[in-house]
């Protein structure tokens, strides 16, 4: 039987807990540069999680349709950067990626 340990994730939900009682807070206040440092702190806490949950291994149609729930919330309240700019920091290209991965 395999054990998994999923207090990081549990660790995770908590942090994101508290972050989304704080984004509320701030919310109410009109307080637009916290509320956006709060709602970057959570992209990075759900970054994590679906780290997380990939981690654990665990292959159901529900951590998949999860994971792909979380990416998308992601995508849609994360500022999207000029490709130029990654391509010159990084070290590898989107199109090898894309070859690589098909």
């Amino acid at each position: 039987m395999r054990i998994y340990n999923d207090a990081n994730i549990l660790n995770l939900i908590e942090q994101i807990r508290d972050i989304n009682h704080l984004i509320e807070l701030h919310k109410l206040s009109n307080d637009d540069f916290m509320l956006n440092q709060y709602n970057a702190r959570k992209n990075d806490f759900l970054k994590e999680l679906v780290f997380e949950l990939i981690c654990l291994d665990i292959n159901t149609d529900e951590i998949y349709l999860f994971v792909r729930r979380l990416i998308t919330k992601i995508e849609n309240n994360t500022p999207k950067t000029n490709i130029q700019t990654i391509n010159q920091h990084l070290h590898f290209s989107i199109k090898e990626l894309d070859n690589v991965t098909n």
